[in-house]
C-alpha cells in the first residue's frame, strides 16, 4: 500500500473529475500514493469517468472506487473514503473532496508543508472564494462554533481539504458517528480539543469544475438564495453540532 492516499468523494462530478484526478497525478506523481473514490450514487456519468480513470493509469497507480447503493450525503460518504484509508498501512491520508475546487500544485505544496514539518493535522484555508453573502455568513457561523466549542479560532473550520497523520486520523475517527453530516467541521473541533499540532496553510479555491458552479447536493436554481435543502441541512448539522 502507498504512503499517502487521497480520500476523494463524488457526487455528480462526471464533467470535471477525470481531468482532477488526472492533474493531481500528474502534481504528486513522484510520491507513493494511492486514490480512495467514494461515489455517493451519482446520477450522471461519475462512475464511468472513475472508471476512465482507473483503466488510464493502470498498472501505474492504485486507485480503489467505492460506490454507494443509495445516496448517504457528502458527511457519510466523506466518513467511508477515510475509514478505507485508515484500513490500510499509509502513514498519511489526505482528503479532499471531487468537485476540483483546488489547484494540484497547491496541493502538491501543502503535502510537502505537512510531511516537513512533522505536523499531526493540516487544514487547508480557502481563500479567493467566489461565493454568495449566505455561504460567507454560514462559514463565519462555523469558526465561531469551533471557538465555542474549544476557545481556538480555525482559519477555516470547514476546509474538505485537510492531511491526517494516519494514527490521528484512526483516533479522530473514533469520535465521529458514521452518519455525521459535517465531519470536517467536527475533526475541527475535536484536533483542537485534543490538543493536536494543526497546521494551516493558503490555498487558493477555485469555481467548481464543470457547467454548473454550485453543483447539484443543494438542488439549488438561484446562486444567491440558499435552498430549502440547504436551510434544513444547516439545521441540522447544527444540531448534531450542539450535541456533539
Amino acid at each position: 500500500m502507498a504512503s499517502l492516499i487521497i480520500s476523494m468523494p463524488v457526487y455528480n462530478e462526471a464533467e470535471g473529475i477525470f481531468g482532477f484526478l488526472s492533474e493531481i497525478r500528474e502534481a504528486i506523481k513522484s510520491i507513493d500514493f494511492a486514490f480512495v473514490i467514494v461515489d455517493d450514487h451519482s446520477t450522471d456519468a461519475s462512475a464511468l469517468q472513475i472508471a476512465n480513470f482507473k483503466n488510464d493509469v493502470n498498472p501505474y497507480l492504485d486507485v480503489y472506487s467505492l460506490y454507494n447503493e443509495e445516496n448517504l450525503g457528502h458527511g457519510p460518504s466523506v466518513l467511508r473514503g477515510l475509514q478505507r484509508a485508515t484500513d490500510s498501512e499509509a502513514r498519511f491520508v489526505l482528503s479532499i473532496d471531487g468537485d476540483g475546487q483546488f489547484l494540484a500544485e497547491e496541493i502538491a505544496r501543502a503535502i510537502v508543508v505537512f510531511i516537513e514539518g512533522n505536523y499531526d493535522v493540516l487544514e487547508a484555508q480557502r481563500v479567493e472564494r467566489k461565493e454568495p453573502i449566505f455561504r460567507k455568513l454560514v462559514t463565519f457561523a462555523t469558526k465561531i462554533i469551533v471557538f465555542l466549542k474549544t476557545s481556538r479560532i480555525p482559519n477555516d473550520a470547514n476546509t474538505p481539504f485537510r492531511i491526517y497523520r494516519s494514527e490521528i486520523l484512526k483516533e479522530v475517527l473514533r469520535h465521529l458517528p458514521e452518519d455525521s453530516l459535517v465531519p470536517n467541521l467536527r475533526s475541527s473541533i475535536i484536533c483542537r480539543r485534543k490538543g493536536l499540532r494543526i497546521q494551516s496553510i493558503k490555498v487558493t479555491c477555485i469555481p467548481r469544475r464543470g457547467s454548473s458552479k454550485v453543483g447539484t447536493m443543494w438542488k439549488s436554481t438561484k446562486t444567491n438564495i440558499p435552498s430549502k435543502q440547504f436551510i434544513s441541512f444547516c439545521f441540522r448539522a447544527l444540531r448534531e453540532i450542539i450535541a456533539a
